[in-house]
Order: C-alpha cells, then sequence, then structure tokens
C-alpha cells in the first residue's frame, strides 16, 4: 500500500526562486508521504516570472501540477456568494488542490517557507482525529490573547458568550496591540454573534499546515456550507485573514484543529510584506538563490526570470 497519502497545495505571486526553494526543501524532508503538487500561480504574475517556474515544472515532471487561476482575488475582501461559479471558486487561493486532490491529507504552504525537518509526518501524527494540524492562533491580533485569555494552546477552552467578546473588544488598547481589529465598532458579523467561538482572527495558519480531507472535504465548498478554505472574508467590513471563516464554520460540525509548535520544523519569511518592498523582496529571493546552490546544487543561472 502507498504511503504517499498526502497532496500539496502551494499558490504563488512572484517569487520564483523562495517557491522552488519551498517545494525542495518540502520534498528533502517529507517526499515519502507526498505524492502530487498542485502548483498555482495566480494570473497577476508576470510573463518573465511564469518563466521563473519552469525551472520547478520540469525538475518534477508529472509530479507537479501547474494551474492558473481566471480571477485574482490577492488579498482583498471576498462575497462569498460571489464565488460559486466554477472559476470564481477555482481562483480562490488553494482550492483548486482542495477540488482536485484525492488524497486523505493536503499540505498547504506558502512559497516563502524552509523546511528544516519532516514537518508533514509531525502532522501526519497530530492529525487523525482532527481537521487539521498547524500553527493555530492570529494571537498578535487578537485580544483574548493580550488579555492572557486564550492562546494557540489553549483555543479549545476559551469559549466566550457574545457580550463576552465584545466587551473584551470594547476594553481592548488598540493604540498599544496595533495589529487587532475593532471588530466591534461594526457590532461584527452574523456569523460572530450568533457562534463567537472560534473568535474572528483565529484560524490555522496556511502558511504551513496539513488538512484532513476526510473530515472536511464533504462539509466544504463546494459540496458542504462551509466557505473555501481559501476566502479571505468581511466581518462587518473589517477583513478576517486567510481561513479564517472556514476555521469559524467547521467547527459548526464538531470539528477541531491541533496546535503544533512548529519552530524547529520551518522558517517563514515575511509574506505579502516583501510584495511591498522591493528591497525585502530581492532580499529575499538573493538568500533563496544562496540555499538553492549550497543545498540542492542548483545553478541560480538555471531558473531563468
Amino acid at each position: 500500500m502507498s504511503l504517499k497519502v498526502v497532496d500539496v497545495a502551494v499558490n504563488a505571486l512572484g517569487k520564483p526562486f523562495q517557491t522552488t526553494l519551498s517545494i525542495l526543501s518540502l520534498l528533502k524532508h517529507s517526499h515519502k508521504h507526498i505524492d502530487k503538487i498542485y502548483l498555482i500561480a495566480e494570473n497577476a504574475n508576470t510573463p518573465r516570472q511564469l518563466n521563473g517556474f519552469e525551472f520547478i515544472k520540469n525538475k518534477l515532471k508529472s509530479r507537479l501540477i501547474f494551474y492558473v487561476p481566471t480571477n485574482f482575488y490577492w488579498i482583498r475582501l471576498m462575497d462569498v456568494d460571489s464565488i460559486i461559479e466554477e472559476y470564481a471558486r477555482l481562483s480562490v487561493r488553494y482550492q483548486y488542490a482542495w477540488e482536485r486532490t484525492d488524497k486523505d491529507y493536503l499540505y498547504i504552504c506558502h512559497n516563502d517557507t524552509y523546511h528544516k525537518q519532516d514537518v508533514v509526518g509531525l502532522y501526519l501524527d497530530k492529525c487523525k482525529e482532527h481537521i487539521g494540524a498547524g500553527s493555530v492562533g492570529a494571537c498578535a491580533g487578537c485580544p483574548a490573547y493580550h488579555a492572557k485569555k486564550c492562546s494557540g494552546e489553549k483555543y479549545l477552552s476559551y469559549r466566550p458568550s457574545y457580550q463576552e467578546l465584545f466587551d473584551l473588544y470594547e476594553k481592548h488598547d488598540f493604540d498599544k496591540y496595533k495589529n487587532c481589529t475593532p471588530f466591534h465598532l461594526a457590532n461584527f458579523c452574523e456569523a460572530y454573534r450568533s457562534n463567537p467561538w472560534p473568535l474572528p482572527p483565529c484560524r490555522i495558519n496556511e502558511w504551513s499546515c496539513l488538512i484532513n480531507m476526510r473530515l472536511v472535504r464533504s462539509v466544504t465548498s463546494p459540496l458542504g456550507p462551509v466557505p473555501p478554505f481559501g476566502c479571505i472574508a468581511s466581518c462587518g467590513g473589517y477583513g478576517i485573514d486567510t481561513g479564517a471563516l472556514w476555521f469559524h464554520d467547521v467547527h459548526r460540525f464538531g470539528c477541531t484543529a491541533c496546535h503544533c509548535d512548529i519552530s524547529d520544523y520551518i522558517d517563514h519569511g515575511c509574506g505579502h510584506r516583501s510584495m511591498l518592498d522591493q528591497d525585502v523582496y530581492y532580499k529575499n529571493e538573493e538568500l533563496a538563490k544562496q540555499k538553492l546552490q549550497s543545498e540542492f546544487g542548483i545553478n541560480p543561472h538555471a531558473i531563468i526570470c
């Protein structure tokens, strides 16, 4: 029986060297678990950036499935009702892999990650009875964390009423903790007024996580009522990050996630910030070039972009 029970989803906007390093470092440590890799290149990539993915496509051949979605949502808020049609739904981050995989597990990671150990093996050990495993919580942006009521390790036990949640936000010092969003000013939204837990920022962080498709495939769009994992949704006009609404709604079905400390397993770049700062972008690309050459023997000139 095959041990390859995991497919991989990576969305990419630029960062061809970091993307290549993310995939190769993952396979170096976790190859025994992995079958297909879905590399989903946003349609906002320039022809030069798309060309930069040719190296990893040619290296992995049929093991890598390459897809360019019709729409480009990036970090804009999505109207969940507007992504019912297949072309729109498959443009949501990671959704193409979500709907195409036939595996029991889907590993999701950012394209600026560097894998240092077998994080997929770690997650598989933790994930059997959970919807997923990874770093749980967007704690820097959560008043409950700053009030010392909750954390990734404690998210299952802190389940406030709506009034308690509202009061927590109302008392929070937004000047001191600027990452927190004042959802209470808009009276949150119906999803969190009806079911305050998990809290609005809370999610399983998609820069590295394993999703148990056996448990969530049937309840997640397009098969079920839970919106796609990759949605960035509105809560009273304020954005809640990728996967937060999915994480909230899937808990309505009695599901839970497993928090894992992965600091020794994976390094994460700076996400969207590097797309807004050219100096950071090119610095991180240069670091990836160096790692590709020193660790994998890849001449940077082999990746043409």
